[in-house]
């Protein structure tokens, strides 16, 4: 009976988020500003996550493993379409270990890291709540305009 409510709270949970944030952002006087805000905070996520790739991710291998990253990049595309189709990383973790293999990894590296790693957050979400506790913040409390002082 418990397992069934749960169930029942999970299929639940995405329409009532929704119905918040809808609520909070009617009660807005200007609705043009909350989709300019929130299209900043779009922009700025998007910003955020392709220069950790290219700085992070890129700039790590390039200087950990003195290769191009570029090569490496290309061999795990089979894992990043999968992990993009899925939005799972446990899901792709056989295509991943398979990629990883294959691109040169040591296989008792791969096999002991990337699970690892499939099970940990996503570095990506802590910019995405400290972005959208700005959002919120600026929404509720003043009218910032980071273009317009």
């Amino acid at each position: 009976m418990f397992m069934l409510f749960v169930v029942w709270i999970i299929k639940c949970t995405p329409f009532a988020v929704v119905s918040l944030i809808a609520s909070a952002i009617g009660a807005q006087s200007d609705i043009t500003q909350v989709m300019t805000q929130i299209g900043y905070l779009v922009a700025a996520i998007s910003i955020g996550m392709v220069m950790q790739v290219i700085v992070v991710y890129f700039g790590g291998y390039l200087i950990l493993i003195r290769q191009n990253p570029i090569i490496y990049f290309k061999k795990m595309i089979p894992a990043y379409t999968l992990a993009f189709a899925s939005a799972s990383s446990a899901a792709t973790l056989p295509q991943t270990l398979n990629c990883a293999i294959a691109s040169g990894i040591p296989k008792g590296i791969a096999r002991f890291c990337l699970p690892l790693g499939a099970t940990g957050e996503n570095q990506e979400s802590v910019l995405l709540e400290y972005l959208s506790l700005f959002l919120i913040y600026t929404l509720i409390y003043t009218s910032y305009d980071p273009f317009h002082s």
